[in-house]
């Protein structure tokens, strides 16, 4: 094997060959984590290729360019591995790699190949992975998936990534052939139309699903429940019809789930909630109804994001949402959800990401949510919130607060966030007064010593705040359904803020 050293200024290898008699292997790889070497640039000399017994050749990650010759397959026809991914190759990928039946791993990913992707991948059952994503494959001709028929004798297939290219076509009946040993099967971003074929339901070692960023139609194949082994499923930007498929509400062992921005509608099913090891779910963009699952809220594995935007969805928040105190990231945006801001919002405390717009929430904005010390974005606007702007605004360390269209009231801080008027909006509440100069706002009225008060009550007196408190406790524990009745958590929130009003009375 050549040594590392031999690679660490520039292109070499031609003069490097001359010295050995090389019989199978010749790996130049970007060792940047031990020795910074990333500098490879130029083409492949032609000498290379003369080595007919060569099975392993590895140049990832580095500068090198030009066409691959279109006889490699013929000239290197004992390749096991052919590893050039990261680099500046361009034109097509040459069919002669068709005589390469030893292919193990043949990884062309992130180059700058062009055209339809016409190997014949018949002769090759030892390969294990084929590595085609973030190229520029296609050719605005039809079926240019077509090449998926040539892999079905490629039983030892564990990896397929064609994703990130310009591929399109119609995704064929025989990929549901493809070998059982699959674990990861990814088309995304590219021009596919036309149904998901169901036969994708027999690829039952498959851990990922990757098909978002297409042009698919139909309706989601029930058949994707017999995946057993799935982890990952991320069917986003298409146009996928139908009511939310009942059989992905039982496949409990999902971690990531994406159907955002199709054509589904009808409610999310209460059988989500047995997915209970979801940690990230996006149902956004759709044209989905009804009521929030109460069974969402009891999925305490969410720990990325719980994303429900720009649906119908309607009815007021619940309490539960205080049992997702692992998310980061919770997008309610552009639906119908009404009621105030649970006061046991404040346990969700890995929340970094809280956008709640163009909703009908109302009332104050809750005092409890000062308990968010990691909230970084903030955006509540376009509803129905009343009250002060809460002083607590000004501790937390926010990167942006939207808190426009509303029906707030008072002076506004100037302190925290309020220190940088691009990081903050409030226009659309036409009581507002005070705050930097810059906002051109009137000054206010009241008396300052009254408006601390207002600011610490929220808008109410002490007594109408305390004893608003004391009713939503009575209300909420005096509920028929257990779910709907106020948790331990919940009511010692309550009874913390009532303290706080007395002790300041």
């Amino acid at each position: 094997m050549i040594s590392q050293e031999g690679y660490h200024h520039s292109w070499q290898i031609s003069l490097l060959l001359k010295p050995f008699r090389l019989q199978t292997i010749i790996l130049v790889e970007a060792f940047h984590n031990h020795l910074g070497i990333n500098q490879l640039y130029g083409m492949i000399p032609p000498s290379l290729y003369n080595l007919t017994s060569l099975t392993v050749l590895s140049f990832t990650d580095n500068q090198i360019g030009g066409d691959l010759p279109k006889d490699i397959g013929l000239q290197l026809p004992n390749l096991e591995f052919f590893q050039i991914a990261g680099n500046k190759f361009t034109g097509t990928i040459p069919f002669s790699f068709s005589n390469c039946s030893n292919l193990i791993d043949l990884s062309l990913s992130e180059n700058g190949f062009t055209g339809k992707i016409n190997i014949n991948f018949s002769q090759m059952r030892n390969i294990w992975l084929l590595g085609l994503y973030g190229n520029h494959l296609g050719s605005s001709q039809p079926n240019e998936m077509n090449f998926i028929n040539s892999m079905v004798n490629c039983s030892s297939l564990e990896l397929l990534l064609v994703h990130d290219n310009k591929l399109r076509g119609v995704l064929p009946s025989s990929i549901g052939n493809l070998s059982s040993q699959l674990t990861t099967l990814s088309f995304a971003a590219n021009f596919i139309y036309g149904t998901l074929p169901s036969g994708v339901g027999n690829l039952e070692k498959l851990e990922r699903l990757s098909i978002g960023f297409n042009q698919f139609t139909g309706i989601i194949p029930c058949e994707l429940g017999n995946l057993r082994n799935l982890r990952l499923l991320y069917l986003d930007y298409n146009s996928f019809t139908g009511n939310f498929p009942d059989i992905l509400g039982n496949m409990s062992w999902l971690d990531g789930l994406s159907l955002s921005h199709n054509r589904l509608e009808g409610k999310i099913p209460p059988s989500l909630g047995n997915c209970r090891r979801l940690s990230s779910l996006d149902l956004s963009e759709n044209n989905f109804t009804g009521p929030i699952p109460l069974e969402l809220f009891q999925l305490s594995s969410l720990s990325s994001v719980l994303d429900l935007s720009h649906n119908h969805l309607v009815g007021p928040l619940p309490q539960d949402i205080g049992n997702l105190k692992g998310l980061m990231t919770l997008d309610l945006s552009q639906n119908n959800l009404f009621g105030s801001i649970p006061y046991a919002i404040a346990s969700c405390t890995s929340l970094e990401n809280l956008y709640m717009k163009a909703n009908s929430f109302q009332g104050p904005i809750p005092p409890t949510m000062s308990a968010l010390k990691g909230i970084r974005n903030l955006d509540l606007s376009s509803n129905n919130l009343s009250g002060l702007i809460p002083k607590f605004l000004e501790q937390l360390n926010l990167s942006s607060l939207n808190l426009s269209s509303n029906s707030l009231e008072g002076e506004v801080p100037v302190r925290g966030i309020f220190k940088n008027t691009s990081a903050f909006a409030i226009v659309g509440n036409s009581r507002l007064c005070g705050g930097l100069p810059e906002l051109g706002l009137p000054k206010c009225a009241v008396h300052e010593e009254h408006m601390k008060a207002a600011h610490r009550n929220h808008g109410y007196s002490r007594d109408e705040e305390s004893m608003i408190s004391f009713a939503r406790i009575g209300l909420a524990c005096s509920m028929e359904s257990p779910r709907e009745r106020m948790d331990t958590s919940n009511m010692v929130h309550e009874l913390h803020h009532i303290k706080e009003i007395l002790q300041n009375n």
